[in-house]
């Protein structure tokens, strides 16, 4: 009995972590964006905007203008980086991850100094 009262607190402290953490399998799936916010909803064609995520870790980004992305993400707390494998000249990219349900994600980056809400649905 006096182990079960030990080890409760950590199971606690277990559930809430495992419950609170993204993680790929979560993150899985394409993504089609919704809203972009900057101080107000930008004018832009989101039908162009989504990505596609793999549990492997590999993921594909489409933009406006035809930009595309492509290359491996990592989760880590609240944070996704993203490393771009096919275009010359890409960094790492780091976003933080606002919310991820089954059906919704919704991420917060920094674009020129400005922050920027992505909406995005699950195709």
């Amino acid at each position: 009995m006096k182990l079960i009262q030990q080890s409760f607190p950590l199971l606690l402290l277990l559930l809430f972590v495992s419950c609170n953490q993204f993680s790929n399998s979560k993150l899985a799936g394409n993504w089609q964006a919704v809203e972009v916010i900057q101080d107000n909803p930008l004018e832009v064609d989101l039908s162009q905007v989504n990505f596609e995520f793999h549990e492997s870790g590999n993921y594909r980004y489409n933009g406006t203008l035809g930009y595309k992305e492509a290359g491996y993400y990592e989760i880590g707390d609240n944070k996704l980086l993203t490393i771009d494998t096919i275009n010359e000249g890409s960094s790492q990219k780091f976003v933080e991850i606002l919310k991820l349900t089954k059906d919704t994600l919704s991420l917060r980056m920094l674009e020129n100094g400005n922050s920027r809400l992505l909406k995005l649905v699950k195709k």
